[in-house]
């Protein structure tokens, strides 16, 4: 979705509204004897393409992904952690990997 014209960025919730490739490293396998080389071969790749990444969208973000939310909501982080803060403060809307509200 590309964001409206004259629409500043700060003024959506998603700042990543742009013309851009959607990447999403989706592995799976179902031995167990193989999760540390495809663990470590995901991870590895990952790190190859994020130089040519825009951002990353948050519901791409995976349980052990909290360091990348500050990512996914850009230059409206902020704005987005006082939001939280006022109407979540006990932090209700925890299921995801959302603003902490402090």
């Amino acid at each position: 979705m590309v964001r409206p014209p004259g629409v500043p960025v700060e003024e959506t919730a998603f700042v990543h509204r742009c013309e851009q490739w959607d990447v999403d490293i989706i592995s799976q396998w179902t031995e167990a004897e193989e999760d540390e080389s495809n663990i470590n071969w995901t991870r590895n790749f990952w790190k190859e393409i994020e130089p040519f990444s825009k951002g990353v969208y948050v519901n791409h973000l995976d349980s052990d992904d909290n360091e990348r939310v500050k990512n996914a909501y850009g230059v409206n982080y902020e704005k987005s952690r006082q939001i939280k803060r006022k109407y979540d403060p006990n932090n209700f809307f925890r299921l995801n990997n959302n603003i902490l509200p402090s």
